[in-house]
């Protein structure tokens, strides 16, 4: 179910709910699609045409099937967050873009992709796990970015972001940090419906200790993955 609109050109407003992550995980007997759902929401005002802020949420029930990086557990869960965009109409080409969201979730399991005391469904043990309430999540970034369209740096975008990701609020060595500077070099008179584009970042990335669990490899030259800075290259081409 997905319900959308917009009233008067300056509130756009989202609202459904859909079935949760892999429903056949943890289902009950028989299999069914009415497994656990999820209930989302947006509502993103508008100062102008371009520049809005929006507030969100995603709240529901989850299972702990494929999800083994910051793998969630089995039960309620909530997301929270607000997103922002600013294009300016007196520097045209500039943009500023954040986003930031919070939330816990579901009950822990002792080994991702296991069931949860308290939580089972369906006759096939085992079911195992401490049932304890998820963590607390945060991440947040802000990006900024000009083009220029004249001069001797048409068609050059120079972009800098820097974003945030902290898997657990209970935990002070496990904050995730990355801090990009690229710039991006959009082609001009190419055959007629070809869009193409050439990116070069260079990411600086902090990973705050090890966090709980998380064993550094002791291989020389790798060390934390990630805590590898990366310089990366990317060349877009896309066909109309």
């Amino acid at each position: 179910m997905d319900i959308r609109g917009k009233i008067a050109n300056r509130l756009e407003y989202v609202v459904g709910m859909m079935n949760g992550n892999n429903f056949h995980a943890n289902a009950a007997q028989p299999l069914s699609a009415n497994g656990p759902k999820q209930f989302y929401s947006q509502v993103r005002l508008f100062a102008t045409d371009v520049s809005w802020v929006s507030f969100n949420a995603i709240a529901g029930e989850s299972n702990n099937a494929n999800t083994f990086i910051n793998g969630r557990g089995k039960g309620a869960f909530d997301r929270w967050g607000i997103d922002a965009r600013y294009m300016s109409k007196f520097m045209p080409g500039l943009m500023v873009q954040g986003e930031a969201w919070q939330g816990h979730d579901g009950a822990n399991s002792v080994t991702v992709g296991t069931l949860v005391d308290g939580a089972c469904q369906g006759p096939v043990p085992p079911c195992t796990g401490s049932g304890a309430p998820g963590v607390q999540r945060r991440t947040w970034y802000v990006l900024a970015k000009y083009l220029f369209t004249d001069g001797l740096l048409e068609n050059w975008e120079p972009v800098v972001m820097h974003e945030q990701f902290d898997p657990n609020t209970s935990v002070s060595n496990d904050l995730y940090t990355r801090t990009i500077l690229g710039v991006t070099y959009y082609f001009e008179n190419l055959p007629p419906k070809i869009h193409c584009k050439l990116q070069i970042n260079y990411e600086f990335r902090h990973h705050q200790g090890n966090g709980p669990g998380i064993a550094v490899d002791p291989t020389s030259g790798v060390g934390d993955p990630f805590a590898q800075n990366a310089f990366l290259i990317q060349w877009q081409m896309r066909f109309m």
